[in-house]
C-alpha cells in the first residue's frame, strides 16, 4: 500500500468528514464555537488518526524488518 488515500476506511472517514463541514454549516450562529466546532474537530480527528496509524505501522514493520534479517510477515508463510 503506498498512501493512506488508498485504504477504504480513510476514504470514508473522509467522506463523512466532509458530510459533516457541510451539514454543519447550516447550524446556528450560536454553535459556531460550539457544536459546529466540536464536530467539525471530532471529524478531522479521525481521519488523522486512520492516517498516523498507517504511517506508524509501516515505520514499525520496516524497524523489525531491519532489525532482523530474516523476518518474514506472518502472512507470507502460508
Amino acid at each position: 500500500m503506498a498512501s493512506y488515500r488508498e485504504l477504504m476506511l480513510w476514504q470514508k472517514a473522509f467522506s463523512l468528514c466532509i458530510g459533516i463541514y457541510r451539514g454543519t454549516d447550516g447550524l446556528p450562529a450560536h454553535e459556531r464555537y460550539g457544536l459546529t466546532s466540536e464536530l467539525r474537530k471530532k471529524s478531522r480527528s479521525v481521519v488523522c488518526n486512520i492516517a498516523e496509524g498507517l504511517v506508524g505501522l509501516k515505520l514499525s514493520l520496516k524497524a523489525t524488518i531491519a532489525a532482523r534479517p530474516n523476518y518474514q510477515l506472518p502472512t507470507t508463510n502460508y
